[in-house]
């Protein structure tokens, strides 16, 4: 009875070995985009413009003081700093709440918002990879 038990655990081992191997590994464009999209959290609640997002100085000294790596893009205007929208790399907006469904065949930094008042804020930041946020 031993013997089997021992048996036993050693194949369940052996078998959870082999399956971790089998695992997909996700794709370097998969890491770069989903390093970037944990990086910019810091732009969340800042305003959506046109080519840029408009951070306060609370959300860019943030990005400062913790060396950010996309806190040496920021730009200091009127009242606060701006950050390139495609800073890292390809991107897309996407408007939420929303049923609207974004293909994208490459992994791109996906930007959502809402507009309250009549004023577009970043309310997420993600790696989006055809058809889900990653």
């Amino acid at each position: 009875m031993v013997k089997v038990a021992a048996l036993f655990t050693v194949l369940s081992t052996l078998a959870l070995s082999a399956s971790a191997k089998c695992l997909p590994k996700p794709s370097d464009a998969q890491a770069k985009c989903q390093t970037a999209a944990k990086d910019l959290q810091f732009v969340v609640g800042g305003v959506l413009q046109p080519t840029d997002i408009f951070l306060d100085l609370g959300q860019a000294g943030q990005a400062m003081a913790t060396k950010n790596p996309y806190a040496n893009q920021l730009r200091k205007v009127a009242g606060g700093f701006t950050i390139p929208l495609n800073i890292a790399g390809e991107y897309i907006t996407e408007k939420k709440p929303s049923t609207q469904v974004v293909n994208s065949e490459t992994y791109k930094i996906n930007y959502q918002y809402e507009v309250k008042n009549g004023v577009t804020f970043i309310t997420a930041v993600k790696c989006h990879y055809k058809e889900a946020d990653l």
